[in-house]
């Protein structure tokens, strides 16, 4: 059976690299449904596990404005040149599905390379698009 195990400091990451688990997911704030951690927070548990970072800039609803964006795609390229193994993002449309296009995701970061579990992707470091931006992760970005 694949355990995955979501943790929000070092010491859980050491917790759940001893426990075996298949994939450690690192979050800060869970109490606030899951943020993006530091970066300081991320180069420590990279240097313990394999992690997979969770990207969001706040808070709340999944319904993200122009400038969230930016601050995502940022996110993710700072993860990446800090250890991440890859991330977990998601977005949500204004009816409340699966966005598959968002504002300003036209231009994903350039050097962050990742596949997602989408059949029609390929690349080398892995996103987990649990709820969406499949154009990005269809261009390899």
């Amino acid at each position: 059976m694949r355990v995955e195990i979501s943790v929000e400091s070092v010491d859980g990451v050491r917790v759940a690299a001893r426990a075996g688990a298949a994939r450690v997911e690192l979050y800060a704030g869970l109490s606030d449904g899951g943020l993006t951690p530091s970066a300081a927070l991320i180069e420590a548990a990279a240097e313990l596990a394999e992690v997979h970072v969770l990207v969001r800039p706040r808070p709340g609803d999944f319904h993200y404005s122009r400038d969230e964006v930016d601050l995502v795609v940022r996110d993710i390229a700072a993860a990446r040149r800090r250890g991440a193994a890859g991330v977990v993002v998601g977005a949500l449309a204004g009816d409340g599905t699966v966005a598959d296009d968002l504002p300003g995701s036209s231009t994903p970061p350039r050097d962050w390379r990742r596949r997602s579990t989408a059949p029609s992707t390929s690349a080398r470091t892995p996103v987990r698009p649990w709820t969406g931006w499949r154009t990005w992760v269809s261009r390899g970005c």
